[in-house]
């Protein structure tokens, strides 16, 4: 219970010192989601169905894309494969999904 209690405060810390870089990849990010969002408004249509396809795959794409950026980067570093792909995936839909809410409501 202590150590996790110790990486929280150092998790605290390190995103106080770097919120501005934080700040910047999520926006980077969002950007990104409306580039998505855009491209594809020009393939589907405009009704319920073509609007829905539209969220899911915009919201779908980018996480699969930034795990695929990170992994293709580890791998031509390590030249092995990474392990964590899906965990950095779902912390992408995560930050992306909540900025989405936030933006909005």
């Amino acid at each position: 219970m202590f150590k996790q209690i110790v990486y929280l405060v150092i998790a605290s810390l390190l995103a106080a010192l770097f919120m501005s870089y934080f700040h910047q990849v999520v926006l980077a990010v969002l950007q990104a989601y409306g580039w998505v969002h855009h491209w594809l408004a020009e393939v589907f249509a405009h009704g319920y169905v073509g609007t829905l396809l539209i969220s899911l795959l915009s919201i779908f794409l980018i996480p699969l894309a930034v795990g695929l950026l990170v992994g293709g980067v580890y791998w031509m570093v390590k030249r092995q494969q990474f392990l964590y792909i899906a965990h950095v995936m779902w912390t992408t839909w995560i930050v992306l999904a909540t900025m989405l809410m936030l933006k909005s409501g």
